[in-house]
């Protein structure tokens, strides 16, 4: 003999449970929804205000330009520089294919160490970034490489450098490059505001 009872309250049961995961799904929905929306109206980052005594970050927005280890000042000059009268530079410091060896070694390291320097960083601040903000990190460094690599070309130029080799100079150009790019990634990270980190660090 069926029994009627036993069925309908296990069915009762069963729409009990369904309306409880609804639940827990509208509640997901709505917390991702003030999420994005405290996301939106969040107002933009500006470092400008903060003064540094060496090279720094300048974040103009959240979703804007990462410049990298440039002082406010150098900002506007960067691009009129010009090459110094004195001392006389080398040569292959104007070659094309010297500069574009520089951005090979420099796009190499972005590519291949970035990401390990970014986690590292992260570890070091105590701080976790989601992979979308690590990637944005990479891509916009990568688009200031070539002009950066033209300001430490135009610095080196009035530095003297007559009795180093090509290569040896291109070492150098390659280590300012480096430490230029990892402190962009620190100082961007550092100035981030907590509730931008991914991960809580008591694992919830």
């Amino acid at each position: 003999m069926i029994d009627y009872n036993r069925q309908i309250q296990q069915l009762y049961q069963y729409i009990q449970y369904q309306q409880k995961k609804i639940s827990q799904f509208e509640k997901t929905l709505e917390n991702l929804t003030k999420d994005i929306q405290s996301l939106k109206e969040k107002p933009p980052i500006n470092v400008e205000r903060l003064e540094y005594k060496f090279d720094q970050l300048k974040i103009e927005k959240l979703d804007g330009t990462l410049n990298i280890g440039v002082n406010p000042a150098d900002l506007n000059s960067i691009e009129d520089m010009d090459v110094p009268s004195s001392p006389m530079p080398q040569a292959f410091l104007m070659n094309p294919a010297f500069k574009q060896n520089l951005l090979e070694r420099v796009n190499q390291y972005i590519s291949k160490d970035l990401n390990s320097v970014i986690h590292e960083t992260e570890d070091q601040l105590g701080y976790r970034l989601d992979t979308q903000y690590r990637d944005f990190i990479i891509a916009d460094l990568q688009k200031q490489i070539p002009q950066r690599i033209d300001y430490f070309i135009n610095i080196l130029a009035g530095e003297n450098h007559k009795n180093e080799s090509q290569e040896e100079v291109l070492n150098q150009l390659f280590a300012r490059m480096k430490a230029d790019i990892d402190q962009a990634v620190y100082m961007f990270i550092s100035k981030l505001p907590q509730n931008m980190n991914g991960d809580d660090p008591n694992g919830a």
